[in-house]
């Protein structure tokens, strides 16, 4: 197996086994003159059969107790590794229970009698020290006799041992090169690196991988298909075959099929960084837009949708049309410059504001450098209470001209109907005579003799000095017109037995006192409405009892009455549904299809979508009067109601 470095974005993720964490294990396992151990770091260190995923091999660490390198050496043979049976008379195994229990049962201290015994028995005892006289021990540096019965000497040993090694050593050999070791001075070294720890205890040596990390090198898990395609594992590692089996594998299809699978990260730099249409940063482009000064002038083009931008500063917008697509302008600044720039008024000639007609005219206001007025298009109208103003003063309101409007300035005014002129400077006819025209002001004629033929007619005579007519018969009652002012009201005594002349007088307000009247009465026909205007109100239930669909009330009319409206409330509001009442006079109802609606959760009809429509306004005099309820709240029904009729009597 060839471990391939991969050198991509993605070779740092979870999801990815590559980098250079994959070119250290490649080193390692590729070559034998690496030396950096590996050490693997999971619970779960599992070997899985590619032809059958179900079955695996766990190697598990957790079991041991002490800080120490336990060390697995496998024999020099293929063997298949399974449960130990307890040994047997002729099949090697396991101790069982048993003979454990009978050697413990053992004497500590049992040993043979004496030492004459054990000779004579042909064996050794401890305090023994030659070999002497033994027929199965021999004494041969060489070991040319090749028995297989005897004993070597120790010192034939150490001298044969001696022998080989010196004469031999451990030939070493990798992918490239080649090495040998002296058995006799010199030693095997395994040695660990990065994420690897090597441990040599006695005849062993253990090789350690820590676990991979996002920034460390190690060991880790193949991940599952299912963790592949959930793609949030930190520790796992992707095989070829399970990004095949993935929904992943759509993206890997879609590579080029040409592209190359160890290429440095600086070479993908540069191929990309080569392409017109890349759309990448190098780190420098990142330093340098993270440490670049907002731009002079930038240059802005296309559609920015659904984005909400605040800007800071002041904003120059260059261009022919600026287009603003919104529901709501608002703005805060007081002021609006329109052609601004401009250098004098023939320049901003024309400028304004148009709103667009669509298939009509626009509707403009603009200004005119050659008349020097801003030109409007349409008609002006001012809401009610407003005037017109020229320098602060009221000039024309919607009843008549202001009073800052001087008689002077007023050169043509059309035909006047019953004018009141105050002095009027009416100049010298040219013939001497004035022709239409009722009567002079007393004060503008002077004092004299008239001469005979000039009538007055209905002439303004002014108030008397003394308070008093004098000279004057009388006058005529035709001519007595008009409005009388409370304080110039004449006090009549005595009957009145003569009329003369058709008598037209309007009293203004108040000036009828019905305690006057005989029978205090007062002409009801020329009383306003609002002055006659009451309020019949019922309560039609009590204040506790929910409604129903029925008639609930029922009374007469204690006099004639013209409804001018109608109103319900209730103590306990509906909910679930609204509550409507009908009101029938004679067995008839007085309202149209828009009954007294008193809507969910509310307490009275001033608040409903819909308000009664009356159809039937005069009640008569002891007229059959019923109120029905035709609809209740579906959840509270509502209680309490009141039912008003407002009107007058008739």
């Amino acid at each position: 197996m060839v471990w391939k470095k991969v050198s991509n974005s993605d070779a740092g993720d979870s999801t990815h086994f590559g980098g250079d964490d994959v070119d250290k294990i490649s080193l390692t396992f590729n070559a034998e003159t690496q030396t950096d151990p590996i050490n693997i770091k999971d619970e779960n260190l599992v070997i899985v059969d590619p032809a059958d995923t179900s079955k695996k091999v766990r190697f598990d660490a957790v079991n041991i107790t002490t800080s120490t390198t336990r060390v697995l050496t496998l024999p020099d043979a293929d063997v298949t590794l399974a449960s130990t049976a307890v040994a047997t008379a002729s099949v090697a195994g396991l101790m069982s229970s048993s003979d454990k229990q009978k050697i413990t049962a053992m004497e500590a201290s049992a040993d043979v009698t004496d030492a004459t015994n054990v000779n004579a028995a042909g064996a050794l005892m401890l305090t023994d020290t030659t070999t002497a006289g033994l027929g199965i021990v021999v004494d041969e540096d060489a070991m040319g006799s090749n028995s297989d019965t005897k004993v070597p000497t120790q010192q034939s040993v150490v001298a044969y041992v001696a022998s080989q090694i010196t004469a031999e050593d451990l030939d070493t050999a990798g992918d490239s090169g080649t090495g040998a070791i002296d058995l006799n001075s010199q030693s095997l070294t395994v040695s660990g690196g990065t994420g690897i720890t090597t441990t040599a205890s006695n005849q062993g040596i253990s090789i350690v991988a820590d676990d991979a990390t996002a920034s460390a090198k190690g060991v880790v898990e193949l991940a599952t298909t299912a963790e592949l395609n959930t793609g949030t594992d930190t520790t796992r590692a992707v095989t070829v075959a399970g990004i095949e089996a993935s929904a992943r594998s759509v993206k890997l299809d879609a590579i080029e099929a040409s592209a190359t699978a160890d290429q440095s990260n600086a070479e993908i730099r540069t191929a990309v960084g080569a392409a017109t249409d890349s759309n990448v940063f190098t780190d420098a482009n990142v330093t340098t837009l993270g440490n670049r000064a907002p731009l002079a002038s930038p240059a802005l083009t296309g559609t920015a949708t659904a984005v909400n931008l605040t800007m800071s500063g002041d904003l120059t917008v260059n261009g022919t049309t600026t287009t603003l697509d919104t529901t709501n302008l608002a703005i805060t600044d007081k002021n609006i410059m329109i052609a601004d720039g401009s250098a004098n008024n023939a320049a901003s000639n024309g400028a304004g504001i148009t709103i667009e007609g669509g298939s009509d005219a626009d509707k403009t206001i603009t200004w005119a450098t050659a008349t020097g007025d801003f030109d409007i298009s349409e008609n002006i109208d001012i809401a009610s209470g407003k005037v017109f103003k020229v320098d602060g003063a009221t000039t024309l309101t919607a009843t008549g001209l202001g009073s800052a409007v001087l008689a002077s300035s007023l050169t043509s005014v059309g035909t006047l109907a019953s004018p009141v002129l105050t002095t009027p400077n009416i100049g010298t006819p040219a013939a001497g005579v004035l022709t239409n025209c009722t009567a002079l002001p007393a004060a503008q004629v002077a004092q004299g003799t008239m001469a005979s033929g000039m009538v007055l007619v209905a002439p303004v005579l002014g108030t008397p000095a003394s308070g008093a007519l004098t000279n004057c018969t009388a006058i005529p009652m035709a001519q007595a017109s008009g409005i009388i002012p409370d304080a110039n009201m004449p006090n009549l005594t005595g009957a009145i037995t003569t009329v003369e002349g058709a008598v037209a007088t309007t009293l203004v307000a108040n000036a009828v006192d019905s305690d006057n009247y005989t029978d205090a009465s007062i002409d009801l026909a020329h009383i306003s409405t609002a002055a006659k205007t009451e309020c019949i109100s019922m309560a039609v239930s009590d204040n506790t009892t929910a409604l129903t669909v029925a008639t609930v009330f029922t009374f007469y009319m204690p006099y004639a009455m013209t409804l001018t409206d109608i109103k319900a409330s209730v103590l306990t509001a509906p909910t679930g549904a609204g509550l409507i009442v009908d009101v029938h006079d004679s067995g008839t109802t007085i309202m149209g299809t828009d009954k007294l609606d008193i809507d969910a959760s509310e307490f009275h009809t001033s608040t409903a979508g819909t308000q009664p429509a009356l159809t039937d306004t005069a009640l008569a005099n002891n007229a059959k009067i019923e109120v029905i309820v035709d609809q209740i709240g579906s959840t509270v029904a509502g209680a309490g109601l009141v039912i008003y009729l407002i009107g007058y009597q008739t």
